[in-house]
């Protein structure tokens, strides 16, 4: 195989530096032309999701995602389908972070593919409850500016 490199990895850190680095460049790239942005008061979150609704009562609804286990690099895949299969059956998804005790990169990652998904169809995910080393992972990665993270329920 010409040109490409092949190695071993000696320690996981490694990889996971290198995840981190990957999903801070994605989290760039989702934001390109929206400059950093702004923190939009939940009332105006809210605003914007029941004028998205119009006169569809049941688009108004919001389904909501709870995580109560730690999302990693072997549950990403699950967490992956169950993510997509929400944003297939409705409009406004809730990502609720309040008990989640553990989240690493592949699971970041998860949930930027499924914002790319929302904002391609026209749909709203925001997070709840985001603490702990979920908000310094997103923090560290500065998606707390690509993400929308509200302090409750909209």
């Amino acid at each position: 195989m010409e040109g490409i490199q092949t190695g071993t990895w000696s320690r996981g850190t490694d990889i996971q530096n290198i995840v981190t680095l990957g999903l801070m460049a994605l989290s760039r790239l989702l934001s390109l032309g929206e400059g950093d942005k702004p923190q939009v008061p939940e009332t105006a979150v809210k605003a914007q999701a029941a004028r998205q609704c119009g006169l569809d009562a049941q688009a108004c609804k919001y389904h909501t995602l709870a995580f109560d286990r730690a999302i990693d690099l072997a549950s990403a895949p699950s967490i992956r389908k169950r993510l997509l299969s929400a944003l297939g059956a409705h409009h406004h998804l809730v990502i609720d972070f309040t008990h989640l005790p553990y989240i690493d990169s592949a699971g970041i990652a998860v949930f930027l593919e499924g914002l790319k998904i929302a904002r391609q169809q026209g749909q709203s995910m925001v997070f709840v409850g985001v603490q702990g080393p979920a908000l310094q992972l997103m923090e560290l990665t500065r998606l707390n500016q690509v993400f929308t993270l509200l302090s409750s329920h909209p």
